[in-house]
C-alpha cells in the first residue's frame, strides 16, 4: 500500500488512505474531480479492482469519511446524525438498565472511540467504561456473553448532552464548565431538544424546601420528572435570570418565554420562622464554602473549653504541690533543729 500512495503521491496528489477507503483532497471542483480521475487511473493500472458504486465521485465540500463528516466551509468535523441517534440510544438504554454483555459494552466502548477524532474530551467520557469492560473481560475469562453491571460511576461519565443540571451557589462557586459542572451538581437529566418541530417546556418547583424540575420535550405534553432534592434552603427576596456561556462547543437554545408563579402552600408558624432565617444558600448535607456548620463550631468551642478547664486545673494542681513542698521543708527543718 505504501509504495502504491507513494507513486500516486509522486504525481502531486493530496490522498488520505486508510487500509481500501482513499480520500482525495483538492482546491477546487474541478481540480479534485481531476485528481480523483488520476487515482482511478493510476489504481485500475495496478490492476486494482474498484468497487466503483462505493465511489463518491461527484466532489464535495461536505464529505463523510471513517464515520466522521468533513466540512471545509465550516472548517469542521463532526458526528453524522445517524451515529449520534444510534450511539445516544445504546447510552440511554444502558442508563436504564446498566446489567449488560460483554460485547455489547465493548461495541459501545468501540464506538466512542471512533468519536475521537471528531468529539473534543471523547476519550475521557470514555475512559470509564473502558476500565471497567477491561476488568470484566478479565474476571469473565473473555466470554463476550457475560453479564455485567455498569457502576453508577461510569453511568455519569457517559451523559449524553443537552444535559439539565443543578446547582446551588452561595457567590463562592462557579460553574466548573471544564467537567460539565460535576463537582457542584445536585442532579439533572438529558433533554433531547435539537433540531425539534415543537416547543420545548421546562418547570422548575421550589415548595418547603424541595427543589423539583420536570420536562416536557416529547410534544406529548406530558411531564416527566428531571431531579427531585430535598434540603434546599433558598432566601426570600431573589430574582429569577437567565445567562449563557459559550466555549468550544457552541450551541443555541432560545427561550421563548419565562412565566412565574407564587405556589399557596399551608406552612406550620414552625415552617414560616424557619424560612424567614434563611440568608444564605445552602442544601442539606453539602458544605458550600463560606457557610459555618453549627456542629463543627460547637465542636471548637468544646474543645476551647476543654483546654481552658485544663489548664486551670494544672495550676490549681500546682498550687497544691508548692503548697505541700512547702509545708514538707518546714517540718524538716523542725525535725532538724
Amino acid at each position: 500500500m505504501s509504495e502504491v500512495m507513494a507513486h500516486i503521491r509522486e504525481q502531486s496528489i493530496l490522498i488520505v488512505p486508510y487500509l481500501d477507503d482513499l480520500l482525495v483532497v483538492g482546491t477546487s471542483f474541478q481540480h479534485c474531480k481531476q485528481q480523483l480521475d488520476l487515482v482511478m487511473a493510476s489504481l485500475s493500472s495496478l490492476e486494482w479492482l474498484l468497487n466503483i458504486p462505493k465511489f463518491k465521485i461527484v466532489p464535495s465540500q461536505v464529505q463523510e469519511y471513517l464515520g466522521i463528516v468533513l466540512d471545509s466551509i465550516t472548517q469542521k468535523c463532526y458526528l453524522p446524525q445517524g451515529k449520534i441517534q444510534k450511539m445516544t440510544q445504546a447510552v440511554l438504554q444502558l442508563t436504564v438498565s446498566p446489567v449488560t454483555t460483554l460485547r455489547k459494552a465493548m461495541s459501545l466502548l468501540g464506538s466512542m472511540t471512533a468519536c475521537i477524532p471528531a468529539v473534543q474530551w471523547a476519550q475521557c467520557h470514555s475512559r470509564d467504561l473502558q476500565w471497567e469492560t477491561l476488568d470484566s473481560g478479565i474476571s469473565l475469562h473473555g466470554n463476550l456473553d457475560g453479564q455485567l453491571s455498569i457502576s453508577s460511576n461510569t453511568i455519569h461519565s457517559l451523559r449524553i448532552f443537552p444535559y439539565v443540571s443543578a446547582m446551588v451557589s452561595n457567590g463562592s462557586l462557579s460553574y466548573d464548565h471544564t467537567r460539565d459542572g460535576r463537582p457542584t451538581e445536585l442532579g439533572g437529566c438529558t433533554a433531547m431538544v435539537r433540531n425539534l418541530n415543537h416547543d420545548t417546556f421546562l418547570v422548575i418547583r421550589y415548595v418547603k424546601r424541595r427543589l423539583t424540575i420536570m420536562i416536557d420535550i416529547d410534544g406529548k405534553q406530558e411531564w416527566r420528572d428531571c431531579l427531585d432534592v430535598p434540603g434546599v434552603r433558598l432566601p426570600r427576596g431573589y430574582y429569577f435570570g437567565a445567562s449563557a456561556a459559550t466555549g468550544d462547543l457552541t450551541d443555541n437554545h432560545d427561550i421563548i418565554s419565562l412565566k412565574v408563579y407564587q405556589i399557596s402552600v399551608e406552612r406550620t408558624p414552625a415552617e414560616e420562622k424557619m424560612d424567614k432565617e434563611v440568608f444564605i444558600p445552602s442544601v442539606d448535607n453539602m458544605k458550600l464554602p463560606g457557610v459555618d456548620d453549627p456542629d463543627e463550631s460547637m465542636s471548637g468551642f468544646a474543645v476551647f473549653l476543654i483546654v481552658f478547664f485544663t489548664l486551670i486545673g494544672l495550676v490549681f494542681t500546682g498550687v497544691i504541690l508548692l503548697i505541700v513542698y512547702n509545708k514538707w521543708q518546714e517540718r524538716s527543718r523542725k525535725h532538724f533543729y
